[in-house]
């Protein structure tokens, strides 16, 4: 049986991040591969097969299957090495080298017990809102069938590249009850899901008045914080190496790697000048370069001036009162260098913060009424289906 090294997840995760647009660069690394011998490796395989099809939870009288319960509990431990990367690596919280079951979280609870009840709300959530989907008639969207495509294409290039099937790679960083049907079927799940739950939050319409009713009745005496018109614009993010220094605790950024990122932001800059300088094309480059997640294609969209999750330096260019549609610049911030794409001006602050929380109180009251009409069952040793590697 082909194994992959720890070199070769390190790019399917970056592969799998290309596709969330939740979207990060793709690495640009040599990607190496060992190989074992197969000895028995039809019987093994075979028995982790049906291992993989033993019902592990049910959601709404729906069966999930322990295979599909490791690609949840996977994508949520490599969501949350991601959003906590530089913490992880600089204390070492996590030993590379032990089983995730094999380490406590905190007094007899594992970084495996941990994860999983982590990523319990996104399987509850995802299974309710796409059986609710599939009642209502609602299929995969083409934009959402093409991502699909796009994220296994790029897990087959990986895998062609090393000499080993798409399974094989797969099964690499999801364990060996995982294979390319199950995991496709997984991806358009998740994405048939996710639209379905963004149209529904979009679905809901407010009037002018209702959404100044709103505003008055819970922002009192604060209208001119908010009297100004909220800005679109993207960002491509390129991070800074970054070490912690042992005495102050805080973060230090090596001359060497400030300088290359600066240099790689005028580069980007420079691509985008002599070629269309259009949004799409901007678009292109953060998919390539960015080094930011969480920004869907890189877009702030109705950023506000109070927005405490958007660096200052950031806002204080996109709220400049000179700046035009389709302008580009590069933001110096703490961590890092950001490329800045302009897109224009939208809805007023008063009316976006409005229509946020009245949009958010609706769509809760939706899914919880879902949630309460799906029962939800679950295998009492769960935690010795899950790939627990690190």
């Amino acid at each position: 049986m082909a194994k992959v090294n720890k070199t070769e997840k390190q790019a399917h995760k970056a592969a799998k991040k290309e596709k969330k647009r939740k979207l990060y660069r793709i690495a640009n690394a040599a990607v190496a591969l060992v190989l074992v011998a197969a000895v028995g490796a039809a019987v093994y395989l075979n028995s982790d097969y049906r291992k993989g099809k033993t019902t592990v939870m049910t959601v709404g009288g729906e069966n999930i299957a322990a295979r599909e319960i490791n690609y949840f509990f996977r994508d949520s431990y490599d969501d949350f090495r991601s959003a906590y990367s530089d913490y992880l690596e600089d204390h070492q919280v996590i030993d590379d080298s032990l089983s995730l079951d094999k380490q406590e979280y905190s007094e007899g609870y594992s970084w495996a017990q941990f994860i999983y009840d982590a990523s319990k709300t996104t399987i509850i959530r995802t299974c309710v809102i796409y059986a609710d989907a599939v009642k209502g008639g609602l299929k995969l969207t083409d934009e959402g069938r093409k991502a699909v495509d796009e994220q296994i294409e790029m897990l087959s290039g990986y895998a062609e590249k090393n000499n080993v099937s798409l399974d094989a790679f797969i099964r690499s960083f999801y364990g060996d009850y995982a294979d390319a049907k199950s995991y496709r079927e997984y991806l358009e799940i998740k994405e048939t899901a996710e639209s379905y739950s963004v149209n529904k939050y979009n679905q809901a319409e407010f009037s002018d008045e209702e959404l100044d009713a709103y505003f008055e009745e819970n922002y009192p005496d604060t209208g001119n914080e908010y009297d100004y018109l909220t800005v679109n614009c993207r960002a491509i993010f390129l991070k800074y190496d970054s070490t912690i220094d042992p005495l102050t605790g805080r973060y230090k950024f090596s001359d060497e790697s400030v300088a290359s990122r600066k240099k790689t932001a005028e580069d980007i800059c420079d691509l985008y000048m002599d070629g269309e300088q259009t949004e799409e094309s901007f678009i292109k480059f953060v998919r390539l370069y960015s080094e930011n997640g969480s920004l869907k294609d890189g877009l702030y969209e109705n950023l506000m001036k109070d927005d405490e999750n958007v660096e200052l330096s950031v806002k204080q260019w996109a709220f400049d009162e000179l700046r035009r549609s389709g302008e580009v610049g590069i933001v110096e911030a703490e961590y890092g260098v950001y490329v800045m794409y302009w897109s224009g001006k939208d809805i007023s602050a008063k009316h976006h913060t409005a229509l946020t929380e009245l949009r958010n109180e609706a769509w809760n009251q939706w899914y919880a009424g879902l949630e309460a009409a799906a029962a939800v069952t679950e295998n009492g040793d769960v935690i010795k289906f899950l790939h627990c590697e690190p």
